[in-house]
């Protein structure tokens, strides 16, 4: 399956509301994550990149909603 920016990030919104993060059970409240305990980066906090794939660095801890 390919990434297509511009769809996934209406999908992303759709789904996730502002942000993918806040119902996603690896998120803390202090806006840091068990895949980015550092921060998290800007494409995934914009949509620009859907946290449901891998991406750099986040040690293979994926988007996990919160059910």
């Amino acid at each position: 399956m390919s990434y297509n920016p511009e769809h996934d990030k209406d999908f992303a919104e759709d789904l996730f509301g502002e942000i993918q993060c806040h119902v996603c059970r690896h998120y803390h409240d202090d806006g840091n994550c068990d895949a980015f305990p550092g921060g998290i980066p800007h494409e995934i906090l914009a949509h620009e990149h859907i946290h449901t794939e891998p991406y750099e660095g986040d040690g293979g801890i994926l988007f996990e909603e919160i059910v």
